[in-house]
């Protein structure tokens, strides 16, 4: 610290996460072809990284032989966060916000109380869809014209022919005549 006075927060914090690591390795994650794997939603994923929980996983992995020495020398490593990034406070930097998502419209009432009273957001405007309602696929959603919903319905669910439980949601009772 004395060679590096002005590196001594930095330096302290990255102990500190050593430690935390160190004392917390044991996590859920997998080892496959002999390297630390974790779940990626319906998948798994060899590039998640949980900073020096991962590292310290690795050095215990492969004290064990469960993981290879090239596989350790690539996790062996310094994270250093140089800057953080706030998503909540980048409207703050803007006098207009276009193009927000359709979720607006579903918002409970003290998110919209937020939107309103932190980031001045009081005119919210419902502008159709670029791709309109003619059934194109978005995702695992699908946007039909209401005459067509009944027939879509029973076209995906004859699509699903694998014995799987199909879930069908509807947004209220007059949906279902």
């Amino acid at each position: 610290m004395d060679r590096y006075p002005s590196l001594e927060d930095l330096l302290t914090n990255q102990v500190h996460g050593m430690v935390a690591g160190a004392l917390n390795y044991k996590h859920d994650y997998f080892i496959i072809e002999k390297r630390i794997a974790y779940k990626d939603n319906d998948t798994i994923s060899y590039k998640i990284n949980y900073g020096y929980k991962t590292v310290f996983a690795y050095l215990h992995e492969h004290q064990h032989k469960r993981v290879t020495k090239a596989y350790l020398d690539e996790a062996l490593q310094i994270t250093l966060m140089i800057a953080e990034f706030s998503y909540a406070a980048l409207p703050n930097y803007f006098c207009n916000i276009l193009g927000v998502t359709g979720t607006l419209e579903v918002l409970p009432q003290y998110k919209k109380k937020q939107l309103s009273e932190r980031y001045k957001i009081n005119d919210q405007y419902a502008i159709p869809s670029a791709f309109g309602l003619n059934g194109k696929r978005i995702s695992n959603y699908y946007l039909t014209p209401t005459a067509n919903y009944n027939k879509k319905i029973v076209e995906m669910i004859n699509k699903v022919n694998d014995d799987r439980p199909i879930l069908i949601f509807f947004k209220g009772p007059r949906e279902l005549n």
